[in-house]
């Protein structure tokens, strides 16, 4: 399946912004570049020039933006953004607010270098030796700030802003807490076996010494996991509330304190989850709570990734070939 060559996410621009404050952006991108000394006919400055001609002119932008959203529509490649660059269109830039001053010479550069060299004005023209694709600018990373939702917002809409890291965690985070509830659930009917077990005990034949001292046995045998069982009910209760608080967390994001609480909290009741796993191996409630501990320990070590501490700062990390220096 074809992709449009999107202008706004390889040069990390934000579609939602106005013409005029794009344009200021590019000019400013292609001042970066032409002081880091690139060419005129670099890929950086080729593809911020077309950039430059085309989502800095109204007429331009709209043609573009209606193509990029048409998924029917023959593929954007750079051959067609020459094309469309180099597009006569009615002078419908924006100008800059009155009192703004623009050099002379600033004004000139722009005009004579914001079309690329193309002459072509068919959308379709296919890409040829004459004008080769711009040269792929390292990509870096950025930090956006995470436009807030609206108070009342559905948990679905919280999720579907999630970035890959963040999501992760919060999935591994709600096994958790399906695990933690199926231990308490499970160690509860541990707990009432073991209760019928020393009933039959007591009510076993215990003549003779033989007799009273397998009684003995069978009482104490099952008075022992009865004392434990409620460790493993008090330790799944605090993985399901730990890991549905951090679950909510996540989903709204911007926590000033996540950053340190996060990875300290999963990484305390992860070690408690896998020591009941260690003391009750033998049991299906130890064995749910050892799964859980587990999936704690890997959300302590992804919540020390960048991506997880920019969400907790209402930010989020983005890939761009944008010049260092720039971010959206």
């Amino acid at each position: 399946m074809f992709q449009h060559y999107n202008l706004y996410e390889s040069l990390g621009l934000n579609p939602q912004d106005s013409t005029l404050h794009l344009r200021e952006q590019i000019q400013n991108t292609l001042t970066e570049l032409r002081k880091q000394g690139l060419a005129p006919n670099s890929g950086p400055v080729q593809e911020n020039l077309a950039a430059l001609s085309i989502l800095g002119n109204d007429y331009r932008r709209g043609e573009y933006d209606r193509r990029l959203a048409d998924t029917d529509a023959a593929p954007i490649t750079i051959a067609s953004l020459r094309s469309l660059a180099a597009h006569p269109a009615p002078d419908r830039s924006p100008q800059p607010p009155a009192g703004t001053e623009v050099s002379r010479n600033q004004s000139a550069t722009d005009s004579d270098s914001a079309q690329p060299t193309d002459t072509a004005l068919d959308w379709k023209v296919a890409d040829s030796a004459a004008h080769p694709p711009f040269p792929p600018a390292k990509p870096k990373v950025v930090v956006r700030d995470v436009s807030p939702l609206p108070e009342g917002a559905a948990h679905k809409d919280l999720w579907k802003r999630l970035p890959k890291i963040p999501r992760v965690v919060a999935a591994l985070l709600s096994t958790s807490f399906a695990l933690s509830f199926l231990t308490m659930l499970w160690a509860t009917f541990e707990g009432f076996y073991y209760l019928s077990e020393i009933e039959g005990a007591k009510n076993a034949d215990s003549s003779g010494l033989l007799g009273a001292i397998a009684g003995l046995g069978t009482v104490f045998g099952a008075i022992l996991p009865l004392v434990v069982t409620p460790v493993v009910l008090v330790t799944g209760l605090v993985v399901a509330l730990l890991s549905l608080y951090w679950v909510r967390e996540i989903l709204l994001g911007r926590s000033a304190t996540a950053g340190i609480f996060l990875p300290t909290s999963t990484a305390t009741t992860g070690i408690a989850a896998t020591a009941a796993f260690i003391l009750f191996v033998g049991t299906y409630s130890g064995a749910l709570l050892g799964v859980a501990g587990v999936l704690l320990f890997v959300v302590t070590g992804l919540s020390l990734t960048g991506e997880v501490k920019a969400w907790f700062r209402g930010k989020i990390l983005v890939k761009t070939t944008a010049p260092t220096g720039r971010t959206a």
